[in-house]
Formats: C-alpha cells, sequence, structure tokens
C-alpha cells in the first residue's frame, strides 16, 4: 500500500457528557487511550519513545509512504514527541501512535487516528517496507478499531487512493465497507509533486454507541 489507511484518536469515554467542539474551543474528544496501549499476539499500539524516533523519520522518506500530508519530523523529533504525548493527554488529538513487534519491539510503523467530528474518527497507518504485509501490521491495523468499537465511539473512517488495491481489499476484510468515492481528493507525493487521485471511503459503525 501506500501504507496509509487513515488516521487516530481521543480522550474521554463518553461522548454524552463532553461539550461540543465549539463550546470546548477545539476538537471534539477522542476516547481516552489505554495507558498501557494496545497489546496483541504480534503487535503492540503505544505512545512513542524516543527510542522510535530515528525510525519514524526513516518511515516519513521510506519508498511506497507517499501520503502528501504526513507529518514531517526529521527536523523537529523533540517538538514531534512532544506534541504526540501533549495530544494522548489532553484528549484532542490527533493521536500518532508508535507500532512496534511485540516479540523484539523493533519499531514497525504509525497508526494515526483524529477526530472528524462528534463521536465520529478517521485513522490511517504507514509501515516500513519490511513490516508491510506481516503478523505485526495487519494486526496492528485491526486493534485500533478492536478499541475503539468498544467505547462511545459511533463511527470510524479510513480511506486510500482509488489505486491502492492492497488497501481497499485490507479494509474490506476489516469489516470496512465502501461508502463512495470523492473525486480528486487524495493527495499523494511523486516525482513531479503532489497529484490528486480520486479517493475511496470507507467506514465502520458502533451501533452500540
Amino acid at each position: 500500500m501506500a501504507y496509509l489507511k487513515r488516521f487516530a484518536r481521543r480522550a474521554r469515554r463518553t461522548f454524552g457528557r463532553q461539550e461540543s467542539s465549539a463550546e470546548a474551543g477545539g476538537a471534539p474528544a477522542l476516547p481516552a487511550f489505554p495507558a498501557d496501549g494496545l497489546i496483541g499476539t504480534y503487535a503492540i499500539v503505544r505512545a512513542y519513545l524516543r527510542e522510535d524516533l530515528p525510525g519514524r523519520a526513516a518511515l516519513e522518506e521510506s519508498q511506497g509512504v507517499q501520503w502528501a500530508q504526513m507529518p514531517k519530523i526529521a527536523d523537529r523529533m523533540d517538538s514531534f514527541f512532544t506534541e504526540s504525548h501533549a495530544a494522548l493527554a489532553n484528549g484532542r488529538g490527533p493521536y500518532q501512535l508508535a507500532v512496534v513487534g511485540k516479540a523484539d519491539g523493533r519499531y514497525a510503523g504509525e497508526v494515526y487516528v483524529e477526530t472528524s467530528g462528534e463521536a465520529s474518527a478517521t485513522y490511517a497507518a504507514a509501515y516500513l517496507p519490511e513490516f508491510r504485509h506481516t503478523r505485526v501490521s495487519m494486526e496492528s491495523l485491526m486493534l485500533i478499531p478492536d478499541w475503539l468499537m468498544t467505547t462511545s465511539l459511533h463511527r470510524l473512517e479510513a480511506s486510500h487512493s482509488i489505486e491502492n488495491v492492497p488497501a481497499h481489499r485490507a479494509l474490506l476484510r476489516m469489516s470496512f465497507p465502501v461508502e463512495g468515492v470523492k473525486r480528486l481528493a487524495y493527495p499523494l507525493r511523486t516525482a513531479d509533486g503532489i497529484e490528486w487521485y480520486d479517493e475511496c471511503c470507507h467506514a465502520m459503525v458502533n451501533e452500540n454507541a
């Protein structure tokens, strides 16, 4: 994939009592991220550690990561680290989370979650080339929706370039049905600059929220 599927988030268990974004003076809150992270059989999704930062800088320049809006950190690692932890603490997001292998702790990539409205979020993921199509990457993709669907979140959205067939298949396997296509809405970096592609939109709905 361009290995991003879209994006990461939040800091309260219930939306029923939260203020509106206008009243709160910012984006709606995300559900509080577990302090110990999300732990699977092969992967762990957690807050960034400083030891992860060189891997994160390598990720944004790795082959296949073309998503034009991916935050660049190579020249601002300290501020990225501080900002990512502040976003988790205040619950406003975006949540930028490290993916590491459970067996060896190696940095594999990032899951990104942000609010897209009251009780809704969008998420994406990007992986270093050696971790794409592995148990670590595939499990980490599911850890986020598995967690968020146990909270009061109502909708979780993801999208990809219409030409990204692996991402499309992965989202369908994860029970993210297609909701539509936006024309020329997905920016990708190319050798010639930014190019715009049609964006395929998926979403998962929590009917129990």
